[in-house]
């Protein structure tokens, strides 16, 4: 019927909707009524006071509230209040308690030693003005092509609205060009071709160069490979048509080429896990974010790589992610960037509270601390052994922080472009967000969500607030499913086609 979280919690949270006058606990009645997932005052708290979830603050009472209220955006705030510290971690209990690494999945084995869970073709473009014959000829492959390359996952277009009217050279165009680079280059792509316009701003010789780009990666690879160029430009073509006909070309010659790639047994070590939650309620940072967490500890103690980001999706929850740093180096480095992140937001006129969303607010979510905390439940027990920018590649084995918005697509994409190959996305209510090259596990909070939605969840978090199973053996149930998907199976976004609209840039750079 309702949740205690810890010890010092003055508030509860409720499993089920319940109704004004219900008694709890036999201690007293509900005020009001009390929405799935919402909270309620366990003892009366004065006007100012402080008010705890998770053992942390959350956010201050803006007026009185009475034992057995509902406690939420009407009595509740955490905007212009900095927040006390937390001393008490002892909830953190390590759920790491057995080893995984004779674990395998069944991935493609690169000839730079990286294992892809999935064999893509990717064709990117340089501008925006070459965005439009790259998802033109990658319609007519995919159509072509169809359930006729037995080793191959399929091809993607890589397109965004810049390339031109930026400053060149500058940090923008930088970020913009990693992250292009990241996914050409990623793990789950055996072959790619770049198609530019011809004039912009972004020229493709120098993006090739900068990134030290290939065709293909193919040991024994035939030498015609050689011949297919890496560039495709509209201009050089003869326009539109001939462009897209060279590209369809190139395409007939490429996916041949990568079809020999062949699945074999993988080690767990190999499995570069990303985290993200979009569409949070109250029950995410309870149910499917520390899921997702313990999954990502089994990962990071097999020798494998996990990420988490969403940079205002830390505020309020900034000493758990410090006393965990492996280095005064790395925890530096990540409250650099969170106060990087808060004058970017400044400079717009707007802060981290402006992260929440309507959704959040419905599923029982007050402020952005209480959001935060719940978020970073994602990242598990492990030390934090490195920090990145966006899009940076992914290089420490153990636990790393990106820097991200929380904006799912922008955020997924950058830990595209940073390696990782495989995702497990939670959410409460309902995101059914999907991408290629990286298949995105979805998770459900709730078991009202996992049945209601039940062709675009894949697994079923809400278990845990029915006692059917506790964290760690729900745990490897999850960390099995993964595997599964890792060796090849199709989660439900692959299954609909998401994914071929979903390189999102974080655009943090002016237009000229």
């Amino acid at each position: 019927m309702f949740l205690q979280l810890h010890p010092n919690d003055n508030v509860r949270v409720a499993t089920a909707s319940l109704k004004q006058g219900e008694c709890i606990a036999d201690q007293f009645e509900l005020l009001s009524p009390i929405p799935q997932g919402h909270k309620f005052a366990h003892h009366p708290i004065q006007k100012g006071d402080w008010v705890y979830k998770f053992g942390s603050a959350i956010g201050k009472a803006t007026q009185a509230i009475q034992q057995g209220e509902w406690v939420h955006t009407h009595n509740l705030s955490a905007e212009k209040f900095d927040l006390p510290p937390r001393s008490d971690f002892s909830s953190q209990e390590s759920q790491i308690k057995k080893d995984f690494s004779s674990k395998s999945f069944r991935g493609f084995l690169r000839p730079d030693g990286r294992v892809g869970t999935r064999n893509y073709l990717a064709i990117g473009s340089t501008v925006n003005c070459s965005a439009f014959v790259v998802k033109e000829a990658v319609r007519k492959a995919q159509e072509k092509y169809k359930g006729k390359l037995e080793n191959v996952d399929g091809l993607f277009p890589i397109t965004h609205p810049r390339g031109c009217g930026i400053d060149r050279g500058s940090s923008s165009h930088h970020l913009m060009n990693r992250a292009l680079a990241g996914v050409l280059h990623h793990p789950n792509v055996g072959a790619r071709l770049l198609v530019g316009l011809g004039c912009e701003k972004n020229q493709a010789e120098a993006f090739i160069e900068e990134h030290k780009l290939v065709q293909i990666e193919l040991p024994n690879a035939s030498s015609r490979t050689n011949s297919i160029p890496l560039k495709v430009t509209i201009q050089d073509e003869g326009g539109t048509e001939k462009t897209i006909q060279t590209i369809l070309e190139h395409v007939d010659r490429l996916l041949p080429i990568i079809d020999p790639f062949q699945r074999s047994e993988q080690s767990i070590e190999h499995l570069t896990l990303g985290t993200q939650c979009g569409g949070s309620d109250g029950f995410s940072g309870i149910t499917a974010n520390p899921l997702i967490g313990t999954v990502s500890d089994f990962i990071v103690t097999s020798g494998g790589k996990s990420v988490f980001g969403e940079t205002s999706e830390t505020f309020g929850a900034s000493e758990i992610i410090t006393q965990r740093a492996s280095t005064d180096e790395v925890a530096k480095k990540y409250l650099k960037i969170l106060h990087d992140y808060r004058k970017y937001l400044q400079s717009f006129g707007t802060d981290f509270h402006a992260n929440t969303a309507v959704g959040n607010f419905m599923g029982g979510i007050s402020t952005i601390p209480e959001k935060a905390l719940g978020s970073v439940m994602k990242s598990g027990q492990a030390p934090l052994n490195a920090v990145y920018d966006y899009a940076d590649s992914i290089e420490e084995a153990g636990l790393g922080f990106m820097n991200t918005p929380a904006y799912d697509p922008a955020s997924c994409t950058a830990m595209h472009a940073g390696g990782v190959n495989i995702g497990l996305f939670s959410t409460g209510r309902g995101s059914c967000y999907g991408s290629k090259p990286v298949p995105w596990i979805k998770i459900a909070s709730n078991s009202d969500l996992f049945h209601r939605l039940n062709r675009d969840m894949d697994f079923n978090a809400g278990r845990l607030l029915e006692s059917e199973k506790d964290l760690p053996n729900l745990g490897e149930e999850l960390l099995d499913y993964l595997i599964e998907v890792a060796s090849g199976k199709q989660t439900w976004s692959e299954v609909h086609g998401y994914g071929d609209d979903e390189f999102v840039l974080w655009d943090t750079g002016p237009m000229t």
